[in-house]
């Protein structure tokens, strides 16, 4: 059996397991130590304990790491840390990791399940409206999973990681 995990390394990010038939298997907030670093130790044993057994193809999927606008030097250090911290647990446990740019994966499941674009009151420097990507994105969430999702819709990290999860099967199945 093919599971498809996803993995926001944001600060209030998350990991999401789903089935290859597209079911939640299983979902973690990113753990974190006292002193704010992942837990690495955390996010080891959840997925081993959860998918380390061989029996399941393990395909993981993440944000590709850039340049964050207006976000600080140590920001965006501290945002590739978690990414390598994450990505060497994953490898560590044999399992495929994928990259993916953020842009990419909202485009494709934006898009494959017609969700409306929403709009912040913030503008670009362009003058444009910000995009409302978590708004879309808890839409997106609802319609896949509709009530299965309640518990997850609320926290952006965990709907992040389960459209990053979706994305990755549906490339991948």
């Amino acid at each position: 059996m093919k599971v498809f995990i996803g993995v926001d390394h944001g600060s209030n990010g998350a990991l999401a397991a789903i089935s290859e038939s597209g079911d939640i298997i299983n979902v973690l907030k990113m753990p974190r130590k006292e002193d704010g670093d992942i837990d690495c130790f955390q996010v080891y044993s959840w997925l081993y304990e959860n998918f380390g057994d061989y029996e399941h193809e393990v395909i993981a999927c993440g944000e590709k790491l850039h340049a964050i606008f207006k976000a600080s030097a140590s920001t965006t250090f501290s945002f590739g840390k978690n990414i390598g911290k994450i990505v060497g647990i994953i490898e560590c446990l044999e399992m495929d990791y994928m990259e993916v740019r953020a842009v990419d994966w909202q485009k494709y499941i934006f898009t494959e399940l017609s969700i409306p674009e929403t709009h912040q009151n913030k503008k670009t420097p362009s003058g444009k409206f910000k995009r409302d990507t978590k708004v879309m994105a808890r839409m997106a969430v609802a319609n896949i999973w509709g009530s299965e999702s309640l518990p997850y819709i609320k926290h952006d990290g965990i709907c992040d990681a389960l459209l990053i999860a979706e994305f990755a099967r549906r490339k991948n199945t």
